[in-house]
Order: structure tokens, then sequence, then C-alpha cells
């Protein structure tokens, strides 16, 4: 059995030292990459999100508009109406841009896409122009002629009933 000399043992544990962090920088910065990719995966979440919320917004803008004008048959009704419509198809856009990387999440996407094609294609979007309000069904005439005391002051006492 040969016996290490106190220098070669002292050049070994040096030697094995290195090697160790060796191991730990290499694990250190494998951990910093995947750490920083997550968090980058992260932050493409939450844009997609905050660009899936901006859709709902405009989305809500064209729900509004569109009620607000079969209600009352105003024409103001449909610029927020219009504007949302214009607004929509550059956020799914930019929501699809930021889902790329997801499958799953592309699937929805383009269901989505599809459905909203299609709901959006609604009775304001045809070619045949714009649906006539409700209005004419409920004018103030009609209204009072069903009620005819409603907001009404109560009429003078009759010269008998004194």
């Amino acid at each position: 059995m040969r016996v290490l000399s106190l220098e070669k043992k002292i050049l070994l544990a040096f030697v094995a030292g290195g090697l160790l962090l060796l191991g730990a920088r290499w694990f250190a910065v494998e951990s910093g990459r995947a750490y920083l990719a997550a968090d980058a995966k992260a932050d493409r979440l939450r844009d997609a999100e905050r660009a899936l919320l901006a859709v709902e917004l405009s989305l809500r803008g064209v729900e509004s508009g569109q009620r607000g004008y079969l209600l009352t048959g105003r024409e103001d009704y449909l610029d927020p109406y219009a504007r949302a419509l214009d607004d929509v198809g550059g956020q799914i856009a930019e929501a699809r841009e930021l889902l790329a990387e997801q499958p799953e999440a592309m699937q929805l996407s383009w269901k989505m896409d599809s459905l909203l094609r299609f709901k959006l294609a609604g009775p304001l979007r045809s070619g045949s122009g714009l649906p006539q309000p409700p209005r004419a069904r409920f004018s103030r005439a009609a209204h009072r002629k069903r009620h005819p005391r409603r907001g009404r002051a109560p009429p003078p006492p009759s010269p008998a009933a004194r």
C-alpha cells in the first residue's frame, strides 16, 4: 500500500474543491437561466392576459353601443360600437401573437376568434342596413293610451262633486 504525501493530499483537496466549485457554478447558472426563462414566460402570459382583458372591454363597448342604439334608436350610440369593432381585431391579433408558444391556448384562441366573427357579423354589421329600433312599437302615444293617468296630475274635481 502506497501512502500519499502531504503535498499530494493537499493538491487533491484543492482539485476536488475546484471541481465542486465548478459544479456549483454550473448549477447556479442553469438555475438562473431556468428562472429567467420561466419569468419571461410568466411576463408573456401576463401580457396575453392584459390583451384578452382589452378584448373583453372592447366587446363590452360593442355590446353597450349596440344595446344603446337598439333601445333608443339614437345613432350616436353607434360611435363606440364602431370604435370597439375596429379595436377588437387588432387586440385579438396581439393576444394570439403573445400566445403563439402555447398550443392549447392557440386552439382556444382560434375558437374564440371564430365565435367572435360569427357574433360580430350580427344585425348591425350586415349589409342590409341598420335594424330599426323598437321605438315605433312603444311610442309615447301608445303608452299614454294604455296608461292614461301615469305621470300626470290628477284631473280637477268636477263641479258636481263640490
